[in-house]
This record gives structure tokens, sequence and C-alpha cells, in this order.
């Protein structure tokens, strides 16, 4: 349906900011619109899935933008299965137990049932944690668990020496042939090996680079980053530092087999 000249407006300061806006900073780019005109849009723009509500972290609720498309996804879920999926999406890249959505949807037994048709239409995926064995939370597909959750690619059901060993070389040789590069372009030919059949995550690969540091194979050019600090998919910020091959250090020549 049709949108309004106020609605496509509030769409339009909403997709400037990304993260979201509270009510108060909504309010102040709309001026001069009244209290009851604004409340009306952002209602309608929520019966379309166009807008969300979420909490920022300082508890603070705020509106954020849905594109089109996403917006047309959304509307073929059931108004039930809509209220779980908008749950489990603020829980972001930490998940939710399904005993908590049961108690914030007071959907009871039927939960379980509304979650499964989720999972089945790809809105949603499960995700082991390793808080507790065997128990798993439910996320939104496109998220990336935070490291909280899985453990990352150093979690002891997943560690894996040899491969760890493998990584930290492969990432010393590009550094060499490239002279010196920053950890965005390390991670960019790092994962185009194909080397781990677990994602690596971007704290995974930081990890890696800082062991190769402790070492002395590689060393940060300076405290001046190339692109300052950049963000993970996970949401934690992480230094996109500037590595060299560190100027004494000399390949080491390893023997598959003994003559």
């Amino acid at each position: 349906s049709a949108y309004t000249e106020l609605e496509t407006h509030i769409l339009n300061i909403l997709n400037d900011n990304p993260n979201g806006l509270s009510d108060d900073s909504l309010s102040k780019k709309l001026k001069n619109v009244d209290i009851t005109s604004k409340t009306e849009a952002l209602n309608k723009l929520l019966e379309k899935t166009r807008i969300m509500v979420v909490s920022q972290d300082n508890g603070e609720l705020a509106y954020k933008y849905i594109d089109e498309e996403e917006a047309q996804r959304r509307r073929e879920l059931s108004p039930e299965e809509y209220v779980v999926y908008q749950f489990i999406e603020e829980s972001g890249n930490k998940g939710m137990w399904i005993n908590d959505i049961k108690k914030v949807t007071k959907l009871a037994a039927k939960t379980g049932e509304i979650v499964k048709k989720l999972e089945k239409k790809g809105f949603i995926k499960s995700v082991k944690t390793i808080k507790a064995k065997n128990k798993k939370v439910w996320m939104v597909m496109n998220v990336e668990p935070s490291q909280e959750v899985t453990g990352g690619m150093l979690a002891d059901d997943v560690f894996d020496r040899d491969l760890m060993d493998l990584l930290g070389q492969k990432c010393v040789e590009f550094i060499r042939a490239q002279g010196r590069c920053d950890r965005k372009q390390v991670s960019i030919f790092i994962r185009s090996l194909s080397l781990s059949q677990i994602d690596l995550s971007d704290e995974d690969l930081f990890r890696i680079l800082e062991t190769q540091v402790f070492d002395g194979r590689i060393e940060i050019v300076d405290d001046v980053v190339k692109e300052g600090y950049l963000q993970s998919s996970s949401g934690t910020v992480l230094p996109n530092n500037i590595y060299k091959v560190s100027n004494w250090y000399t390949p080491r020549l390893i023997f598959n087999e003994i003559p």
C-alpha cells in the first residue's frame, strides 16, 4: 500500500541512521510534526513491517529501518510467528534459549512449534552454545554467533593446533609477499583459501595474527592504524593493525619426512 508523505519522510530519516533512532532523536528530526501525526505514521509503518522497535545499549527503545524486500518476507509470517521472530532478532548475536522465548512471548506450549516453522522458512537457525553442552540458542539466520556463544575456532571441541599453525604460516607468507598490509587484507586473503571447515570469525583471525606477533614472526608497524577500528560481524570492535614480517625472522623449514 502507498505511503503518506510523513511515512516516507520517516523512512528516509531511519534509512540514513542504520543503528536506529530513539523517539526523542526522531522527534528532533521531525520538526513541526505534532505527536498524534507522528504516532499514527509510526504505527502504520510498524503494521507494514517497514520499521522495527529495538532496545539500545542504554535500555532506550529505538526505531530501525527495514527495506521493502525484507518487509515483504516478514509479511508472510503469521502474527504469532512475527512476535517470536522479533524477540529472537533483538537477541542479536547472543541468541535466545527456548525457555526465554516462552517467557517473553507468553505463547507457552506453542513456542516450540512456531520456532520450528520459522527455522523451516529460513528465518532463524539454532546454534550450539559452549555455556551448556547439548543446549542451543536461536538467532536470526544471517547473524554470526558471538564468541561468547560458540567459543569460536579456539573452543575446546573444535580446536585444531595443526590448522592454527597452517593459518598462521599463511598469514606470515601473505604479509611477506605484500611487504606490509592491514588486518582486513589478511582476513580477506585467509578466507579466500577456504582452509578451514569452520567459519573463521574476525576474532579468530585477529587471535591468529596476535599469536604470530607474540611469536616474533610479524610485528605491528606502528599504532597508527589504516582504517582505525573495524567492527567485526559479531559486534566486537578490533584494531585494524598494519603488519610486516619481523626483520630478524627467517621462515621455518617444515619436513614432512625424515630421509
